[in-house]
């Protein structure tokens, strides 16, 4: 999946175990791009630091979702 995924979020999860940090890294591999929503810095802010492929949000998610769904709802 994450092969084919044009956009990946990470919502609400430090990246401390192997599964999820692989997961991002065949992301960007394959031309993806990852949305990293937190509230505080993680292992993901290092790994993301030097890509061209990210966002990086540090805000509440659950806010931060809301917006994301009506901007999403606006283009779809």
């Amino acid at each position: 999946m994450a092969k084919k995924s044009g956009i990946l979020f990470i919502v609400g999860t430090s990246g401390a175990t192997n599964l999820p940090m692989l997961i991002a890294e065949t992301t960007l591999k394959y031309g993806g791009t990852i949305v990293d929503i937190n509230t505080e810095d993680n292992l993901f802010t290092e790994f993301l630091k030097d890509k061209k492929n990210k966002i990086i949000i540090r805000e509440n998610s659950t806010n931060t979702l809301k917006i994301i769904n009506e901007i999403l709802k606006t283009i779809c």
